[in-house]
């Protein structure tokens, strides 16, 4: 393939990018649409399909997007969903929900509809020193609008699972965890309100603290002590972290595929 028709086609989807945020009413005055990565592959015909769609907690390498496939799509015999992730993120504030809200109609793709949207969202939020500042407001803004466009994304009948903001250890300085308290606090009150009550709500935040406070030496976790065990790379997981957060996010998933 040329050079030139590569670049012609990057073009094209940026293009469509943009129009796509045009045409669902999302102003996106930061131009966080000319940082958008890609659009997700085809999608299966025969499987039940399935988008995780978040930072890098939730990516490849860095999250639990692989071991969600391994559980989901191991193989032609035992698959069951085709599994895709999307949550590439610009610079600046287009590394926050603002970003989000503006790339999803190109990671939502337009070659169909999805069964399931896991979603994940929140700590690029705090943390304005690498990214941009965002206030509790503005963040919970930007997740209702997110929302109403992962819903347009849906196949009939398919589904939307929200999975709470994770913990941050307190050896980790960019972020304070008191933050991750107050957005998962904001998005319940969001996600309890009777017009989001078809979403469903998966607290990994809580599952990661129980597991870390089973051991004596991390019982502090995550006010005064690091769970290691789990999460030994700042905010991201360890290989058991991965793990144990893929998981939690295959089960909360497989009872909605069908």
């Amino acid at each position: 393939r040329s050079i030139l028709g590569m670049t012609f086609a990057m073009t094209a989807a940026a293009v469509a990018a943009a129009a796509a945020v045009a045409s669902q009413g999302v102003s996106d005055p930061n131009n966080c649409t000319a940082q958008c990565t890609g659009p997700p592959g085809p999608l299966s015909a025969q499987f039940p399909n399935v988008l995780l769609m978040g930072d890098s907690i939730s990516a490849e390498g860095s999250g639990y997007y692989e071991n969600v496939r391994a559980i989901l799509s191991a193989n032609d015999t035992t698959k069951q969903a085709e599994v895709q992730h999307v949550g590439g993120y610009g610079k600046g504030i287009c590394g926050t929900s603002y970003g989000a809200v503006a790339c999803f109609p190109f990671w939502a793709g337009t070659q169909g509809k999805w069964t399931v949207i896991h979603f994940n969202w929140g700590l690029h939020d705090i943390c304005a020193s690498m990214y941009a500042p965002v206030t509790t407001e503005e963040y919970i803004s930007n997740m209702g609008v997110l929302i109403k466009e992962m819903r347009s994304a849906l196949a009939p009948n398919g589904t939307l699972i929200w999975s709470t903001t994770t913990p941050v250890p307190p050896s980790y300085t960019a972020r304070n965890n008191s933050d991750v308290v107050v957005i998962n606090a904001a998005m319940k009150s969001l996600l309890d309100q009777p017009e989001n009550s078809d979403i469903v709500q998966v607290d990994m935040y809580a599952t990661v603290v129980h597991r870390c406070q089973m051991d004596a030496a991390t019982e502090g976790y995550p006010k005064t002590s690091d769970c290691d065990v789990l999460q030994s790379r700042g905010v991201h997981f360890s290989d058991a972290g991965k793990q144990f957060t893929g998981i939690v996010t295959a089960n909360a998933i497989m009872q909605y595929l069908y």
